[in-house]
């Protein structure tokens, strides 16, 4: 869990824009490929990080909010992922900006896709 706390001081106080990117990533993949207390300690951590984002430019924090909505698009993640992780992108969805939403609805939406047979 110490990880988690590194990664989670990373996306809300670094000051450079792809440190918060991979903190982001780095936290959303560990969510995604747990599915015990683990993930739920990740998807916190993400979730309080959200408002320090709004501090950012409105470029950085579109890469930053593109990342944990992207990387939840993980083919690899294990039971209930799309369940537990959706209200997290709701809230990330909440604070991005007008032109960057449909975009991130858009990726949401392909998360209920993933592993399911064409």
């Amino acid at each position: 869990m110490e990880t988690i706390e590194v990664l989670a001081r990373s996306i809300s106080e670094d000051p450079h824009m792809w440190v918060r990117y991979g903190a982001a990533r780095s936290l959303m993949e560990i969510a995604a490929l747990n599915d015990n207390g683990v993930r739920t300690a990740a998807l916190q951590k993400v979730s309080e990080a959200l408002p320090s984002l709004l501090k950012l430019t409105i470029i950085d924090r579109q890469q930053v909010l593109r990342q944990i909505v992207g990387s939840a698009l993980n083919s690899g993640a294990v039971a209930n992922w799309a369940t537990d992780v959706k209200p997290l992108l709701m809230r990330a969805i909440d604070i991005a900006d007008d032109a960057d939403r449909d975009e991130l609805r858009a990726r949401v939406d392909r998360l209920g896709t993933l592993g399911r047979s064409a």
